[in-house]
């Protein structure tokens, strides 16, 4: 065992909250990262959206990319 700490029990306390840290970022990491990319991607719609008068059309374009991008990581699975 690495030595973090001085004292036994707060050694085992942070190698306990870094293995769980660790399976948390596998087990969800990729649904944290889309989740990520598409909130940035709504802050860039919105930017255009606000921007352009045709608004209806250009959500429906982002979202269609979006979608293209989740499939592609889906396949990737």
């Amino acid at each position: 065992m690495k030595k973090y700490y001085d004292e036994k029990k707060y050694n085992l306390a942070f190698e306990r909250c870094v293995s769980i840290m660790s399976r948390l970022m596998l087990k969800n990491g990729r649904d944290v990262l889309t989740s990520i990319a598409f909130e940035n991607l709504l802050k860039i719609t919105k930017k255009t959206v606000q921007e352009k008068p045709d608004s209806e059309v250009v959500a429906r374009r982002y979202r269609s990319y979006l979608d293209g991008y989740l499939g592609i990581i889906r396949k990737q699975d």
